[in-house]
């Protein structure tokens, strides 16, 4: 099969599953059905079984979530500000002195200094197994630096990994889905960024209010020209075809747009997969 006609299967079968709805079943619990509390309240269970603290510690640490988390059900006014509060990446701090360095360094703009103590985290884990908060956590300071340091198509890769593999365990998985798309408006990739918005305000419940708010108003500006995203693959895909048919199969403009396709599309069934979570709450699990 050619090469054109190979990428033209791909798609039409991406496409119709996305139409359709053919896609694969949702699992019982997704990420995204995890609040920022349920996050907390796993993340104290995983330091009571695996981390060997100062029971005094322990306790004061545990305490000063309990305290917040009776505030919040007495005074919903309280509710924002101690559901946007990152128990977790605040604890990481102050349970691995090499984090929190790499944290201030990072705050200092000391970008060098703060990579550097990123590579050493996993050394600061206690017990023989990697800490996988420390890890996740790890990875998207360091995935803010690279962004910070216009390292973009990195920025999406670490994204990518962190949705796939720690999003439940990070209380700002909103921030990852954010660079993202921002990273995809730095490359002037605006179907995708489009897409990444779209994604953003589907399938993060727990978006700080301004950010909501700056991605409706971005997606409403991407919207007169992606509002069918489809069609715009689908000229994509025409415009690949011609160039192969005149063998023209070089890495630019060529194989980038192949890749271009391939991406735009899967990041389509990502969306329809968080739209159907969003419409259908029991599709997937015998509902």
């Amino acid at each position: 099969m050619s090469p054109g006609k190979l990428l033209r299967s791909i798609a039409v079968t991406l496409a119709l599953a996305l139409c359709a709805g053919g896609l694969t079943p949702l699992s019982a619990q997704h990420p995204s059905e995890f609040t920022n509390r349920d996050k907390t309240e796993i993340f104290i269970q995983h330091l009571v079984r695996t981390m060997k603290l100062d029971p005094t510690r322990y306790r004061a640490m545990v305490l000063e979530y309990e305290i917040g988390s009776a505030l919040r059900d007495f005074s919903p006014e309280l509710a924002v500000d101690l559901d946007s509060a990152d128990f977790i990446h605040n604890s990481l701090r102050e349970l691995y002195a090499g984090y929190d360095k790499a944290c201030k360094a990072f705050e200092n703009g000391a970008d060098t200094e703060a990579l550097a103590l990123i590579k050493k985290l996993d050394h600061e884990a206690l017990g023989d197994r990697p800490n996988p908060y420390l890890r996740a956590y790890g990875l998207l300071l360091q995935t803010e630096i690279d962004f910070r340091g216009k390292r973009y198509r990195k920025v999406i890769e670490n994204c990518k990994l962190l949705t796939r593999e720690a999003r439940a365990l990070l209380v700002t998985d909103w921030r990852v889905c954010e660079l993202t798309a921002l990273s995809f408006n730095r490359l002037e990739e605006s179907l995708l960024e489009f897409a990444q918005y779209a994604l953003l305000l589907t399938d993060y419940g727990n978006l700080p209010a301004p950010l909501k708010q700056k991605a409706e108003a971005r997606l409403g500006e991407l919207k007169g020209e992606h509002g069918k995203p489809l069609q715009t693959v689908a000229g994509w895909m025409n415009r690949v075809e011609k160039l192969i048919s005149r063998e023209v199969t070089s890495e630019a403009p060529t194989q980038k747009q192949e890749r271009g396709i391939v991406m735009a599309l899967d990041k389509l069934i990502e969306l329809q997969e968080a739209v159907e979570r969003q419409t259908c709450p029991n599709c997937g699990k015998g509902g």
